[in-house]
């Protein structure tokens, strides 16, 4: 894995990363439904592997947990889990990657949806 982060930037997945997390509830739907195009969910596609930008969003929302308000450090918790749950579904052979990273997407939407 840390051969995969040197040869995809990880300095840029995590920025990416920050930006999705910090801004998934403010951006468009959309906008939001553009996130894919920068994750690779086929082998043959460009962009950043997506176990890897899953993995750096769990890193993401465990370094702002500790400075985080009460109510966004259950925003963190419940995007952790999401990853989790989601991390799962993408393994499975056969499973249509865009559809499921689409609804990923809009879960998270609604954790992060300004109110």
């Amino acid at each position: 894995e840390i051969k995969e982060l040197e040869a995809v930037g990880a300095k840029g997945l995590y920025d990416y990363a920050v930006k999705v997390v910090e801004n998934i509830g403010k951006v468009s739907t959309l906008n939001s439904l553009n996130i894919y195009k920068q994750i690779q969910l086929k082998d043959e596609e460009e962009g950043y592997p997506l176990e890897l930008f899953l993995n750096m969003v769990l890193h993401v929302c465990t370094a702002n947990m500790k400075k985080a308000t009460k109510e966004k450090a259950e925003q963190y918790l419940e995007t952790m889990r999401l990853v989790y749950e989601y991390r799962g579904m993408f393994k499975v052979k056969g499973a249509n990657k865009l559809a499921l990273f689409d609804i990923f997407v809009l879960d998270l939407r609604k954790v992060w949806r300004e109110k």
